[in-house]
């Protein structure tokens, strides 16, 4: 008996189930062929305006980015073609401001700085770990290969700074020397290399104004060495230093510029060779 019972009750459930169906559907679906969409998800759409039932609802997937501004990042799903905006936080703290002036973990900076009708030269720098390289390109105007290209390389290993410099009269070859950590030498390198790049002056946020529209902190001009900079441009994302821009001061003419780019992690650096190393005593 109950079984007959069990029997029944799920035959009702069936029925109710089907019936379910055939009432939410009552017809045979014909979707779009272009995808509708809201800010999560995408779909097809039932070209019965009266149905309600999507196909093929999915999450979106979202390219790498393309930066539409400092601030503002757009990104498009590569399915559906559904495009957001996302404005990154530019605004740093005193702490975050020090720190992010110390550079102390992996990055690769990119710099160029341009000559007005003389040409440009390029610098990358890079930290991976205890293992740094600070590369210069030299480009006379209108060529698109160096004229000049430098090496310099360095490693901390335990309390001991080995620097590797060209030896410009031999081929491939690198003068290196080591210092003691202790001796602070090793910070006073890593300070020369961020000192290429962002100048002492320009590490100060009070001579700073944050431009709440642009993202950047900004500031008219200083001193520097005896040289003018102005027009400086520091743009600084979740806490990080990423951008900088500047021009110095020089005569009546077309004044040089230095603009920067900053990337975090993934830095690779490869030192010489020991065959290449020419030890200094």
């Amino acid at each position: 008996m109950m079984k007959k019972i069990l029997s029944l009750v799920l035959a009702v459930i069936m029925c109710f189930a089907v019936a379910t169906t055939l009432i939410s559907c009552g017809h045979e679906h014909e979707y779009k062929t272009e995808w509708s969409s809201d800010a999560t998800n995408h779909w097809h759409d039932c070209t019965d305006p009266d149905c309600t039932e999507p196909a093929d609802k999915a999450a979106h997937s979202w390219d790498a980015g393309t930066v539409k501004s400092f601030v503002d990042t757009e990104y498009a799903c590569t399915v559906c073609g559904y495009k957001k905006t996302v404005s990154a936080n530019t605004v740093v703290s005193a702490t975050q401001w020090t720190a992010a002036m110390d550079l102390g973990e992996n990055y690769t900076i990119y710099a160029k700085q341009f000559y007005p009708g003389e040409g440009s030269e390029v610098f990358v720098a890079k930290r991976a770990g205890n293992l740094f390289a600070f590369i210069s390109e030299m480009y006379e105007e209108g060529e698109t290969e160096a004229s000049d290209v430098s090496y310099d390389y360095g490693k901390i290993d335990g309390e001991v700074y080995y620097n590797y410099y060209p030896q410009y009269d031999q081929n491939e070859q690198f003068i290196g020397y080591r210092v003691e950590a202790s001796s602070q030498t090793v910070q006073e390198n890593l300070d020369e290399v961020l000192g290429e790049f962002v100048p002492e002056p320009l590490r100060d946020m009070t001579k700073y104004t944050h431009n709440t529209t642009t993202g950047y902190y900004e500031c008219a001009e200083m001193e520097y060495y005896g040289m003018t900079i102005q027009n400086i441009k520091l743009g600084f994302k979740e806490g990080k230093l990423v951008y900088g821009w500047f021009e110095l001061a020089i005569g009546d003419g077309e004044a040089p510029s230095i603009a920067m780019d900053i990337t975090y992690g993934g830095a690779t650096v490869t030192l010489p060779t020991e065959d290449q190393i020419i030890t200094q005593n």
